[in-house]
């Protein structure tokens, strides 16, 4: 039996497992608690730049326990944001990151990267075109 009992959960535990590995390895960091914590203040930033129909597009094809992330402490009404500079983008990713030492510009670059590998083609098209080309130009 899986470590929660419940077939669906479980599967989604080893694949968000999955890539946390991958994005862990691409930034280099020790604690896969700080890594989670990086993805999740690149998915807000982003979620937050979309229209709400594009964040729950893209969020259909994250594993469950990443959607619920990407939901957590959303407030639909108001977004997309309208930051449109890539500062204001980092800025918001920084905001969400738990260590100041941190460089919001290559943990981004890389959540990207992990999006491209593991969204489908599509999707990310339709993500990036929403995006201004400032914030688009982040995507690898």
């Amino acid at each position: 039996m899986g470590m929660t009992g419940l077939q669906t959960f479980d599967q989604s535990l080893e694949v968000t497992k999955g890539w946390l590995k991958i994005l862990q390895e691409e930034i280099h960091f020790e604690d896969q608690n700080d890594t989670y914590h990086a993805l999740t203040a690149v998915l807000h930033a982003l979620r937050d730049r979309l229209t709400v129909d594009q964040s729950a597009h893209l969020a259909a094809q994250l594993p469950l326990l990443l959607k619920g992330s990407f939901f957590d402490q959303w407030r639909p009404a108001g977004k997309p944001l309208k930051y449109n500079s890539e500062e204001a983008f980092l800025d918001r990713v920084n905001e969400g990151l738990s260590n100041p030492q941190w460089n919001p510009l290559r943990i981004s670059i890389a959540v990207f990267d992990l999006l491209n590998k593991k969204i489908s083609e599509g999707e990310i098209n339709k993500v990036k075109h929403t995006l201004p080309p400032e914030i688009e130009k982040l995507w690898p």
